[in-house]
């Protein structure tokens, strides 16, 4: 942990932004993991959900000497609370994601050939929503530079704009998803075509997460 607490001596920021990276690759690791299953390999599987434990219990010794040594008041140039939503999100989107990889892997969940173009767009999306969370949180340093304002503010207001398009998009490919889903309910396991259903929802949610921290991000240079 000694290079954790040496990142804290340098900058509050530091840790947040090391773990929103463990959280985009979590993502990412993710959308890997259900491409494995299109051409399924146990054994490949099996390897990809270690990678999303793993990183899973890294972003977590980091989240435990985020909120043990989080400056406190005069110390922090922002709202405390801002930073610990932020935290918040990233952690609620870990945890969805190491819930989805225990369904897919367990179950060696499967979709079905005609939905695979777009559910694969869907999973890309996710992707992209999760790095450009990352990217948006890693402007924090250059936010307190340049005190929250200038072209520096500016990018960080474009990335949260892709946040929110995103999310938007996301709610259009889950609805394509679902009716897709639905045409093929009557040839599916019942339980399969269930979890099916519920993975859309937590990929939906994940997506939304990431929407979320360009919220707060938001907050933060409305309160500048």
């Amino acid at each position: 942990m000694s290079n954790i607490f040496g990142i804290f001596a340098r900058s509050p920021i530091k840790p947040i932004e090391q773990h929103a990276d463990l959280t985009a690759s979590c993502c990412e690791k993710l959308g890997e993991l259900f491409f494995s299953t299109l051409d399924p390999d146990p054994k490949a599987s099996e390897e990809i959900v270690n990678e999303i434990f793993s990183i899973n219990k890294a972003a977590k010794a980091i989240d435990r000497e985020l909120l043990i040594h989080l400056p406190r008041g005069l110390f922090m140039p922002f709202d405390r609370a801002d930073i610990l939503g932020i935290l918040r999100q990233l952690n609620r989107i870990l945890a969805k994601v190491k819930e989805v990889s225990l369904h897919v892997h367990g179950r060696q969940l499967r979709i079905p050939d005609d939905m695979q173009p777009s559910f694969k767009a869907y999973l890309e999306l996710m992707q992209s929503a999760a790095r450009k969370a990352q990217s948006s949180i890693d402007e924090l340093d250059e936010l307190l530079q340049t005190g929250f304002a200038g072209r520096e503010a500016k990018l960080v207001e474009s990335k949260i704009r892709e946040l929110n398009a995103l999310d938007e998009d996301a709610d259009d490919m889950k609805l394509k998803l679902i009716k897709q889903l639905h045409q093929y309910e009557s040839s599916l396991d019942a339980n399969h075509t269930i979890v099916t259903y519920r993975v859309i929802d937590w990929l939906s949610d994940i997506i939304h997460g990431t929407q979320e921290i360009g919220g707060r991000l938001l907050l933060m240079l409305a309160k500048a």
